[in-house]
């Protein structure tokens, strides 16, 4: 009678043990399933981010190109720009080796006279 209930007890206690795991496994898997699915909502976020992201790229990408087609334009105008004060002060130079020299031959007249 004692082995019977001893049986009895560990049969129950067995199946207690079960249904507890049985139990929590269904906690455990409807917990990860919950973790799962927030983490499918983080990762689809993180989609439209990049895509956001990407956007910007572009966006720089097209106004450095831009940048990149302006600046010889405006380098070269600041080239001719230095090139043309360059070609003046050579030639307000030769104009005052002129005046000059007009000067002493006027000078040179004025002596011998």
């Amino acid at each position: 009678m004692e082995a019977l209930a001893i049986s009895v007890v560990s049969t129950m206690l067995f199946a207690f043990m079960g249904w507890t795991n049985l139990k929590s496994s269904k906690s455990l898997e409807l917990l990860v399933e919950q973790k799962y699915q927030v983490l499918e909502k983080k990762l689809d976020d993180m989609g439209v981010m990049a895509g956001q992201g990407m956007s910007r790229v572009f966006a720089l990408e097209r106004d450095l190109l831009q940048l990149r087609a302006e600046l010889p334009d405006k380098y070269v105008a600041r080239d001719d720009a230095i090139r043309l004060v360059a070609v003046t002060d050579a030639r307000i130079e030769g104009l005052r080796a002129d005046v000059q020299t007009i000067r002493l031959l006027l000078e040179g007249m004025k002596n011998a006279q």
